[in-house]
């Protein structure tokens, strides 16, 4: 499910009122000072890719490749939560579906069975239903498809590429939440604490920052990498993980234990599906989290059978071949994004939220 993704491009792409604009800059203010992400800060203090954390590296089993000239990351935010969509799609053709059964089998199986139909009626009849059917799926297709495809129909995983040897950072999302982005690695900051490793954190990933103030692009990007995980330990260590590969290369880091299959493999939709669970058993709550999972065992099934679903309902995300490429003897190095790739319109509209968020006014063309 690519829900965040989505919302945070197209609340970038939508021009904010007065009101707005001021509530973003209160939200600003309370985040800087509490505990959030403060890209501005970030910006000031430099990017922390060269800083060790001095915790152990963990891959957190959050890698779908990894070789001598690159890693791939899991980059979505909430993809254990697909399913709910694609159970309300498969609840969608059922309907559209059932109308066209009432409409076409229906008749058809009243007349092979003798059954007196009016004329006029039956026509009437086939023609409300299958205009019903057909007002439906075009409802479908006009507005739904928008919120369908962000979990079916659309590209299996949000992967985030460290090419070591061009000393870049791809990001690979859908095009309706951003498309492919490239930064140098060195403004990649970490919203990180290693001085309290041991603060008990349920579900966060590794927020990962590119502030516009460095990466060069005219616009702020971030990304959530990794499986929710239970503990501020795992998300530095997955950090000093990815640093040290790319600092220091692939012999600093252990070798991942296992990698995570971009194919839509039933048993991470099963991981994916009990990930909720895990926090609990981990701190000595098995037989607690054994009974809420026996309670819960009907949702669960039918969370994994339309997680699954939605795997198998979507493509494996595909790289240009100048990324595919990137790092290999002889072949170039990608250019880094700027606003304007996607266009005039889009790129001023880009770097005008960027003001917006940092509380300056936009200044007119």
């Amino acid at each position: 499910m690519y829900f965040l993704e989505w919302g945070i491009w197209k609340g970038r792409l939508m021009p904010q009122t007065a009101a707005e604009k001021k509530k973003a800059a209160q939200r600003k203010s309370d985040r800087c000072g509490g505990n959030g992400l403060d890209l501005s800060k970030l910006a000031e203090e430099g990017a922390a890719f060269d800083k060790p954390t001095g915790i152990e590296p963990d891959d957190a089993y959050a890698l779908y490749s990894f070789n001598d000239r690159y890693i791939d990351v899991r980059g979505a935010a909430q993809e254990e939560k697909r399913g709910l969509i694609t159970f309300a799609f498969l609840m969608y053709l059922g309907l559209v579906s059932f109308l066209l059964w009432l409409g076409i089998y229906m008749p058809a199986r009243d007349l092979m069975l003798g059954v007196e139909w009016e004329i006029d009626s039956l026509v009437f009849f086939m023609i409300f239903m299958v205009a019903l059917a057909g007002l439906a799926l075009f409802l479908g297709i006009k507005f739904l498809r928008y919120i369908f495809r962000l979990e079916v129909f659309t590209q299996r995983h949000i992967v985030v590429r460290f090419n070591r040897v061009t000393r870049q950072v791809y990001i690979n999302r859908p095009k309706y939440a951003g498309g492919i982005i490239i930064f140098p690695w060195e403004v990649t900051a970490a919203g990180i604490d290693p001085n309290r490793p041991d603060e008990q954190m349920i579900g966060m990933p590794l927020l990962l920052a590119w502030p516009s103030e460095l990466n060069g692009a005219g616009f702020d990007e971030f990304a959530m990498l990794g499986e929710p995980m239970d503990g501020n330990r795992k998300v530095v260590g997955l950090w000093e993980f990815i640093r040290r590969y790319m600092q220091e290369g692939p012999q600093a880091v252990p070798k991942p234990k296992r990698l995570r299959p971009l194919w839509a493999s039933p048993a991470l939709s099963l991981r994916e599906v009990l990930s909720f669970l895990m926090p609990m058993v981990g701190r000595g709550g098995g037989a607690f989290s054994l009974v809420w999972g026996i309670a819960l065992l009907p949702v669960m099934a039918l969370h994994f059978v339309c997680h699954w679903l939605s795997m198998m309902l979507c493509y494996r995300a595909r790289w240009p071949k100048v990324i595919e490429e990137a790092g290999l003897p002889g072949k170039p190095v990608p250019k880094t994004t700027v606003a304007e790739d996607y266009g005039p319109e889009i790129g001023a509209r880009l770097r005008e939220a960027t003001l917006e968020s940092r509380g300056v006014a936009s200044q007119p063309a």
